[in-house]
């Protein structure tokens, strides 16, 4: 299609097969070819927009592999030989566990043709395609965990200068585990933009010829380059699969990070509600994704669930109102036409979908499955924290054995300053526990592997003693002001800067910033932190309560002992103060998660603090990358090790 402006570039569909080309093999006439004297093709597996994939075998170790074959008619058009040759060096060059391996690249001669191959680890399972075609949408707890997985692996391209383009349900594999699960693996990064940081001035394209296709299904794939593009991926040219295009790739413009993340959304989206936000011809699924609004998840979902299911409208509201709002919220954000609304990284969309579909009881779970499994360590760190405690209430029952409150003024005066040192310590108690848990929940999930002694812990917080000193006094000054005006106002101080502990120890900051840092955090899950603060003032008092009761109406020695019984139960904190800190450990981690933030992120700061093993840091730290430039395309590539024109 033609254009009066003389400043656009002409757009043509290239179609993948010329009728005008000699008649060529296909892809079945390749099987039992050997490549290089390496590669024994066995057996199709399947058939893309440029190439073929084969089970083949590696005949010096006889190894299954998945051998990618550009067909033979393709190898004279320089435009796809070099769109293969950067799949391969873009997808040799990204080691990461949810993304395929490639082990090899060449040409070789088969027959009369010269041809181009891949060869990638051989997986078993199936596409995450397939699944949505037979079960059309999943459980939101598997969406999650399939999009950590293959977020991280879209991150690590990103942090390496690329982008996918190309993200859709067919390129996501599924592999079994053999433990009951699986693996998410990234597949196909052939159409990946290496970044190039140097691009200049973007032009205008035009519109995509509309007879091009007739149909937007999962597997379409749209390539439309301009005739005067100099790289597969500058500006000027369209290529992905128009269903999870972001709007941006439909105009044809320069792309970044941030266009994996719409595409993650559409997938996001897709397995959420059964279908993507946009089908119909390419041409208004194109328009679709640049001017329309999609509708909202949650409308999406009922509107497939009426039209699959004959339940009654309310049923079917009620089944809708199951997905959290948040998670709506967060996949709708993804999709936002302005690519600078979206997420920031892709690990922020699965952070942030992670911490809005755990409700408040997966907090408490987790919560309680972390204080059962590191019970013994939990109760010493809990019993050391007591300790000024537990002199404070021995010192009081001594007082009161002693009858010192008969003896005048002084010993009223004496009495009732250790009776209001009670609540300091306590206050001292939970401050440390709940500072240190945090510290140590944090590190449980970032490094299982490590056992940290208490020693460690203690360490930490002595380092920053003074700024937890002050601003407990500041907490204890806001809560008590609070309660002194009415009950209410000290719940909701209390629960506004619940988290103030945490962002002493996690954050390194102190006083009004760390009280205003934890409002922010606290009005991001507001219900759940008001709930725990109403917990933590309960459940004491109810254990407590229990165990202070027995008769009042005994007198002389039997009234003392009584006494010392319920100054005792206010120990019961030993062992209530440490779950609820750890609940209250968690909620900070999901309020730190819904804003997009990794747990990784979080422990930068303590790991600065404490230093890292030398295994952590092996763990952690991955081979660094140097940028290829996405431009060249001679000689060797020094980090991939692949040479152009090798046989393999």
């Amino acid at each position: 299609m033609e254009h009066a402006d003389p400043k656009r570039h002409t757009i043509r569909v290239v179609p993948l097969d010329d009728p005008d080309e000699p008649h060529v093999p296909g892809p079945l006439d390749c099987i039992g070819a050997t490549l290089s004297d390496k590669y024994r093709l066995e057996r199709l597996l399947g058939s893309g927009g440029m190439g073929s994939v084969y089970l083949s075998t590696h005949i010096g170790t006889g190894r299954d592999v998945a051998l990618k074959l550009i067909a033979p008619q393709f190898m004279r058009n320089a435009h796809f030989v070099e769109r293969f040759r950067r799949e391969a060096r873009a997808a040799g060059r990204l080691r990461h566990p949810h993304i395929v391996d490639v082990t090899d690249f060449g040409f070789a001669r088969l027959g009369d043709d010269e041809v181009a191959y891949l060869v990638m680890e051989y997986l078993d399972g199936c596409s995450l395609g397939q699944v949505l075609r037979e079960e059309k949408s999943l459980p939101l707890s598997r969406v999650v965990e399939i999009l950590e997985q293959v977020c991280s692996a879209v991150q690590e391209a990103h942090q390496n200068g690329i982008v996918h383009r190309d993200l859709k349900p067919d390129n996501i594999w599924l592999e079994p585990d053999r433990l009951g699960g699986f693996r998410a693996k990234v597949l196909d990064f052939g159409i990946a933009q290496l970044v190039d940081e140097t691009a200049h001035g973007m032009t205008a394209p035009a519109a995509p010829n509309d007879a091009a296709q007739n149909d937007a299904g999962d597997s379409a794939e749209a390539v439309l380059p301009g005739i005067q593009t100099a790289a597969l991926t500058r500006v000027g040219s369209v290529l992905g699969t128009p269903l999870y295009m972001s709007p941006e790739q439909c105009r044809g413009e320069a792309l970044d990070a941030r266009s994996d993340i719409y595409s993650l959304g559409i997938i996001a989206y897709q397995m959420l509600s059964g279908s993507p936000p946009f089908l119909g011809e390419v041409a208004d699924v194109l328009e679709a994704h640049q001017s329309t609004p999609p509708t909202t998840l949650r409308q999406r979902r009922h509107a497939v669930l009426e039209a699959q299911d004959s339940a009654a409208p309310a049923i079917l509201q009620q089944r809708c109102q199951r997905l959290p709002a948040g998670v709506d919220r967060v996949v709708m954000s993804a999709l936002d036409k302005d690519p600078a609304r979206r997420p920031p990284t892709a690990m922020s969309l699965a952070n942030g979908l992670r911490a809005h579909a755990q409700g408040l009881g997966s907090v408490y779970r987790r919560a309680f499955a972390l204080y059962s499994e590191h019970f013994p360590a939990i109760i010493r760190l809990s019993a050391l924290a007591h300790v000024p405690l537990i002199l404070v209430v021995l010192i009081t029952i001594g007082l009161g054995i002693a009858r010192v409150e008969t003896r005048g003024p002084g010993g009223i005066a004496l009495t009732a300053f250790f009776g209001l040192l009670i609540p300091v310590a306590m206050l001292l108690a939970a401050t440390i526990i709940s500072g240190v848990l945090t510290v140590l929940a944090a590190q449980w999930e970032v490094a299982p592997l490590k056992v940290l002694p208490l020693r460690w812990a203690f360490d930490f917080v002595r380092r920053r003693r003074w700024s937890l000193l002050k601003t407990a006094v500041l907490s204890l000054v806001h809560v008590v002001f609070g309660f002194v005006l009415l009950v209410i106002p000290g719940l909701v101080v209390w629960a506004r800067e619940s988290f103030w502990a945490p962002v002493v120890l996690m954050e390194g900051i102190d006083g009004r910033e760390a009280f205003r840092r934890s409002r922010q955090l606290a009005s991001r899950c507001r219900w759940a932190v008001g709930l725990t603060v109403v917990l933590q003032l309960l459940v004491p008092a109810i254990v407590q309560g229990m165990l202070g009761m027995l008769p009042t109406e005994a007198q002389g020695e039997a009234q003392s002992a009584h006494q010392a019984w319920v100054k005792l139960s206010s120990l019961v904190g030993i062992i209530t103060t440490p779950l609820m800190s750890l609940v209250v450990a968690q909620l900070y981690l999901k309020a730190r998660q819904l804003g997009g933030e990794t747990l990784g992120e979080m422990m930068s700061r303590a790991d600065g603090d404490t230093g890292l093993a030398e295994w952590e840091r092996r763990m952690r730290v991955r081979l660094p990358r140097t940028r290829i430039d996405p431009l060249a395309t001679e000689g060797p590539n020094p980090q991939s090790g692949v040479e152009p024109r090798s046989g393999g």
